[in-house]
C-alpha cells in the first residue's frame, strides 16, 4: 500500500519541478522581452539662466524618443537647485489630451540629490505634440516662499506634422511676392 502512495507522490513532486521549470523560463522570456522594449530617452536640461528672471533652479528631462497613442509613457525629472536650505514645491499640469496619472503637486527638500528626481507617468491617448507644464516654487528654511519658475516639457506623440513649405518666386524673377491686396 505505500508503494500506491509513493507513485502519485512522486509524479505530483516531477510534474510540480516542471511547472517551476517552465515558470522560470517563461518570467526569463518575460524579463528579456521587458528588456528589449526599453525604448531610447533624449535628455534635455533647461537651465535657469534662460528666460525671465526666476528661480535658479534647473529642470533636466527624460522621455522616450518615440511615443505611440495610448502608450502610457514615464518621464522622469530632475531638478537642480543652487539654494542648500528650503524646499521646493513643484506642480504638474497635462495639456489636454494627455492624461497625468500621478500626482499633480510634490515637495524636495534642498539640496537636490540624484534620488530626488521624480517620474512623472502619463497617458497618451492620441498624437499630437502636447506638453508638461512644471512650476517650481523655492521656499526658505522658515517656509517664506521665494522665486518661481516655470518649465515646459515637449512631448510628442506620434510623428510630427510635416513642416509647411514656405511660398517663394519662381528662381527666374525678382524676389517680390505679390499678395492679393497689392492687386488694383
Amino acid at each position: 500500500m505505500q508503494k500506491s502512495i509513493f507513485i502519485p507522490i512522486a509524479a505530483i513532486t516531477v510534474m510540480f519541478s516542471t511547472l517551476i521549470s517552465v515558470s522560470n523560463t517563461a518570467s526569463a522570456n518575460d524579463m528579456s522581452a521587458q528588456l528589449a522594449d526599453t525604448k531610447p530617452l533624449v535628455t534635455h536640461t533647461i537651465n535657469p539662466q534662460h528666460g525671465k528672471p526666476g528661480a535658479s533652479v534647473a529642470l533636466t528631462y527624460q522621455v522616450p524618443e518615440t511615443i505611440s497613442a495610448g502608450e502610457t509613457i514615464n518621464v522622469n525629472l530632475a531638478f537642480s537647485a543652487q539654494k542648500t536650505q528650503g524646499q521646493l514645491q513643484v506642480k504638474l499640469n497635462a495639456d489636454e489630451g494627455m492624461v497625468l496619472l500621478n500626482s499633480q503637486s510634490f515637495s524636495l527638500n534642498l539640496p537636490t540629490t540624484p534620488s530626488s528626481n521624480v517620474d512623472v507617468v502619463l497617458g497618451t491617448p492620441t498624437n499630437g505634440l502636447y506638453y508638461l507644464n512644471v512650476s517650481v516654487r523655492e521656499f526658505d528654511i522658515h517656509g517664506k516662499g521665494l522665486m518661481g519658475r516655470s518649465f515646459s516639457v515637449p512631448i510628442q506623440v506620434g510623428m510630427p506634422k510635416p513642416q509647411v513649405e514656405h511660398k517663394n518666386a519662381p528662381k527666374d524673377k525678382e524676389n517680390i511676392i505679390e499678395m492679393p491686396a497689392e492687386r488694383f
